[in-house]
């Protein structure tokens, strides 16, 4: 995922094709089960990612009820990143983080913390969550909290295909399949090299290689 600015990029598209476009807009769907029904009929290396519009299966998840959750967790899993390096061992107060972010002084970013709350699943979600591997079912639902304005660079989950449900805020979302990561790999660039890249860069590199096979989309609070 890079910055927002992409969303605005005007980019003279006739670099490539005239009527191309360098990303891919995320489909957007009423219902979890349409997104699913879509992304599991065809082939693996062409599924797509997808958001659900104020997701009604998450209807009864709400902001008071997941701080009172979060606030009573003692060892909140986080992640921070120095210019070198990221790191996943910190264990934080799950009040402190709160108190925090509400503060916008959070120094941590919380995502992939796992939690035990399996009722805040749609069945739709428990069901799915049935097929994870053994070493995935610890991660089968987890808490995300994160600094205003924060930026992820490129990377691949460790377990990949997970969804987001986002209670309030928004998350901008820019997504390349697994099979383009290889070929960058296959021709010498890794996940190292592309993260530095802002998204003009990205585009170009291998002969233009990546245009039009990046999605773009934005979630707010309620989207799935």
């Amino acid at each position: 995922m890079q910055s927002a600015q992409y969303l605005q990029t005007e980019i003279v598209a006739q670099e490539n094709d005239p009527q191309s476009a360098p990303f891919l807009p995320l489909r957007h769907f009423r219902t979890i089960q349409e997104g699913f029904d879509t992304l599991f009929k065809g082939e693996k290396d062409s599924e797509e990612p997808f958001i659900v519009d104020q997701a009604q299966e998450f209807s009864q998840v709400n902001i008071p009820l997941l701080r009172a959750l979060f606030v009573q967790e003692k060892d909140v899993m986080c992640w921070f990143e120095t210019k070198t390096e990221i790191f996943n061992d910190a264990y934080i107060d799950g009040a402190a983080l709160f108190d925090a972010w509400t503060k916008e002084e959070l120094k941590f970013n919380v995502v992939d913390a796992p939690n035990k709350h399996m009722h805040l699943l749609p069945p739709i979600l428990a069901e799915n969550a049935k097929n994870m591997s053994e070493v995935g079912q610890e991660y089968t639902i987890c808490y995300a909290l994160t600094k205003s304005n924060n930026l992820t660079r490129y990377h691949t989950d460790k377990y990949a295909q997970g969804w987001v449900y986002l209670t309030c805020g928004s998350k901008i979302w820019h997504i390349f399949a697994a099979k383009d990561v290889k070929y960058l790999e296959e021709h010498g660039y890794t996940l190292d090299d592309i993260k530095e890249m802002d998204f003009n860069q990205l585009i170009r590199i291998l002969d233009n290689y990546l245009w039009g096979k990046i999605y773009v989309g934005e979630m707010r609070g309620g989207d799935f």
